[in-house]
């Protein structure tokens, strides 16, 4: 009779140790189960730079493009101008076919030069000075006086 006490105590023993042993295998299983999910995460967060970067790639060939027609479109308006100033030319020669340059109206009357005016006023460095020991005032003063 004394092995059944010892008995029970084995078995008691083999299922705490048969318990651990799940217990060790189930933590080995939820700690693979987070390396996948955070290796799932590092792969999803890795695609969406990779397309953010794709993104990136696309936004900047559209400005590209962009850009691209906008130069085309100045060189049309440019090309546009052209074709109407040699249009104008072309009249003009129509119109006057002695090849004359028709007069043209002076601004408000005037040539290149500007008009004189009724008084001038003289400028620092071209006015006379008077190298007299009287100052300007002073003779008015002693004529009154």
């Amino acid at each position: 009779m004394s092995d059944t006490p010892n008995k029970s105590a084995d078995v008691r023993e083999r299922e705490l140790l048969a318990d651990e042993r799940d217990r060790i295998a189930d933590d080995r299983e939820r700690r693979s189960d987070a390396r996948e999910r955070a290796a799932d995460e590092r792969e999803r967060l890795a695609d969406e730079r990779e397309g953010t970067a794709d993104q990136r790639e696309l936004e900047r060939t559209h400005r590209v493009e962009a850009g691209r027609e906008r130069e085309r479109q100045a060189v049309q308006r440019e090309e546009a101008a052209i074709t109407r100033e040699a249009a104008e030319s072309e009249r003009a020669m129509r119109q006057n076919p002695s090849g004359a340059a028709p007069a043209r109206a002076e601004a408000e009357g005037e040539g290149f030069e500007p008009s004189v005016r009724r008084s001038r006023t003289t400028v620092f460095e071209t006015a006379p000075f008077n190298h007299s020991g009287t100052p300007p005032g002073s003779a008015q003063a002693d004529a009154e006086g």
